[in-house]
């Protein structure tokens, strides 16, 4: 997987929580395993990453509402 991520961002910006939406014949596990490490690689420090296919139909929507996923 080659990719790079560019930032320029206080610590005290730091998103620890990402949402992420991936194409459909390429959501695998191993794919998002690759982001996650991509992410942890580039950012220096531990992620935590989920889809919103992992949310719950209940509180799933509210999270949602203001995204673009």
């Amino acid at each position: 997987m080659t990719s790079r991520i560019s930032y320029s961002i206080s610590d005290r910006d730091l998103i620890h929580s990402l949402l992420i939406s991936m194409i459909s014949e390429k959501h695998t596990f191993g794919n998002f395993m690759d982001v996650v490490f991509l992410l942890e690689e580039s950012l220096r420090r531990k992620v935590k990453v989920v889809t919103p296919e992992a949310f719950s139909p209940h509180i799933g929507p509210h999270i949602l509402r203001d995204q673009d996923c």
